[in-house]
């Protein structure tokens, strides 16, 4: 858990407590642990999503790491945010087929799960 702390220090203010700090640590964290994909999820109008959000997404996108995020009032999503989560389960998908250490596509394991998941949804 230090590391966490350790590599969002980086980019938020060890002095900032809360949700931010560990939020940011393990987004900058995914891909090394082998995540090909992230989504941020939080509460409507609060502070410290936003702001991990404005951390997180601009250093994703310049990885190439497909972020989605997500602010809920625990309402029903509307049909646009639904196709954006298919739209993510894309290319966390299409990232995955490029990295070596993940089954091909529509083998076993979650990258042909989410696959299988796609292609039904589209029909």
């Amino acid at each position: 858990m230090p590391a966490l702390f350790e590599k969002a220090a980086e980019h938020v203010s060890p002095s900032i407590y809360g949700e931010v700090t560990p939020t940011v640590g393990k987004g900058l964290n995914a891909a090394n642990e082998g995540y090909d994909g992230i989504i941020v999820v939080g509460p409507f109008n609060c502070l410290p999503f936003r702001v991990s959000e404005a951390i997180l997404k601009p250093i994703s996108l310049r990885q190439g790491m497909p972020i989605l995020t997500c602010e809920s009032d625990r309402y029903a999503l509307a049909p646009s945010f639904i196709r954006q989560v298919e739209i993510h389960i894309q290319q966390v998908l299409d990232r995955a087929a490029q990295t070596p250490r993940h089954p091909q596509p529509g083998g076993n394991g979650l990258v042909g799960m989410l696959r299988s998941a796609v292609s039904k949804l589209s029909r």
